[in-house]
């Protein structure tokens, strides 16, 4: 598995080791569901609000700011995917609840990567499915709050 870390906003840091840990969050969840990832390359973008808004808008035409987005762009036995992660949505959250932005970031590439996967969170149900099983990868691994 390939894992290409960008961050591509200025506003909050990124530093080596959240990337490595995000990339640690995401390999995990492939680990977990036992899913052959040998051959899969994801490319992580990190942004601010405002560009996350503008995917957000043009491919889920939701014209709102959100924390993470999966797109799944595999063809022709080619497994590849994007993920594009909010930072500022991150440090937002980190208050809220009480974590750290790092945290985060990596909760929210956990979650992306289980989309990859095909989970759902369009129901409540779904949704609290996914939060449970990234909290408990992310505590597996070491990666705290």
């Amino acid at each position: 598995m390939k894992i290409i870390i960008r961050n591509l906003q200025k506003k909050t840091p990124v530093s080596r080791l959240t990337r490595r840990n995000i990339a640690r969050a995401i390999q995990g969840v492939f680990a977990s569901a036992q899913q052959r990832a040998k051959n899969y390359e994801i490319n992580v973008c990190i942004f601010d609000d405002s560009k996350i808004r503008k995917l957000n808008k043009k491919f889920l035409n939701k014209d709102r700011s959100t924390d993470v987005l999966a797109f799944d762009l595999s063809s022709g036995g080619k497994s590849l995917a994007d993920i594009a992660i909010s930072a500022e949505t991150a440090v937002l959250n980190s208050r809220l609840y009480r974590s750290s932005a790092a945290y985060e970031l990596c909760l929210y590439s956990a979650h992306a990567a289980l989309h990859l996967l095909g989970y759902n969170d369009a129901t409540k149900n779904g949704f609290k499915k996914m939060e449970s099983i990234a909290l408990r990868l992310l505590s597996r691994l070491k990666i705290k709050p």
